[in-house]
């Protein structure tokens, strides 16, 4: 097993150490033992996911949930054993926490809006995969990008110039409950890669101002802002000084 695979395997491992002796992760967990920057990696998902679970508890279920699942019980489709799906389980099971970001933490439950907080940041680092975000296109050409993006009616705003400079990857969007967000991805000069989330500011709850409010978490560097109408969030693993260059 590589230590991407291993990865790949352990992001759908429960935090609370319930799943330690299943032998999906056994073998994952052994190469954490025996790789340093695996095992650093492996602490700070580790710590992350350990987050996301207390935030889950600070939501209160509707009191229709119950109602609602038992209602849709005959359309519940049973799965195979998950000893036999191996990683393709934790596939899903990283895609399923992924929705679960987007759709629970992203909004304000009352409002149906998303909330800009430090849960918010959180939640579009987890969308980056590891640095290996899904592109939903790939190109260096800025047009093409903004087009794209436009074709989808989703937010583009003004890049700031520093970042413009920079030769793009791609895009992506995103909804969160009727609200489009942008990600574009950028080749910074020491290979390294930035990704810039756009959003109406109008969709948000509290958005940030417009002074860039830094921050530092599971070894992003990250910049949140809002202006003419849009909120940003860049982020990268470039290191601070590189972000603060950017804008």
């Amino acid at each position: 097993m590589t230590r991407n695979e291993a990865k790949f395997v352990l992001q759908s491992m429960r935090p609370d150490g319930s799943d330690a002796d299943d032998p999906v992760f056994a073998e994952a967990l052994e190469l954490v033992q025996t790789d340093s920057e695996l095992k650093a990696w492996w602490e700070a998902q580790q710590s992350f996911d350990r987050e996301i679970a207390a935030k889950l508890e600070e939501i209160a279920a509707p009191l229709s949930l119950r109602d609602t699942i038992i209602s849709q019980r005959n359309k519940v489709i049973a799965l195979p054993q998950r000893s036999y799906l191996g990683p393709w389980f934790a596939a899903a099971a990283a895609l399923v926490l992924i929705a679960v970001i987007l759709n629970l933490f992203l909004v304000n439950p009352s409002s149906g809006s998303p909330v800009f907080s430090e849960v918010y940041v959180t939640s579009a680092l987890g969308a980056l995969n590891d640095d290996k975000p899904a592109l939903g296109m790939t190109s260096p050409d800025h047009g093409r990008v903004m087009a794209w993006l436009k074709e989808r009616h989703a937010p583009t705003g003004t890049l700031p110039s520093h970042l413009a400079a920079l030769p793009s990857v791609g895009c992506q969007t995103f909804e969160v409950y009727g609200h489009t967000v942008s990600l574009i991805c950028f080749t910074l000069v020491n290979g390294k890669l930035a990704h810039l989330f756009i959003m109406n500011q109008g969709a948000l709850i509290d958005p940030p101002g417009s002074s860039p409010e830094y921050a530092e978490k599971y070894g992003w560097s990250t910049a949140i802002w809002s202006r003419d109408g849009k909120s940003y969030i860049l982020a990268t693993r470039a290191g601070p000084e590189i972000l603060h260059a950017l804008l």
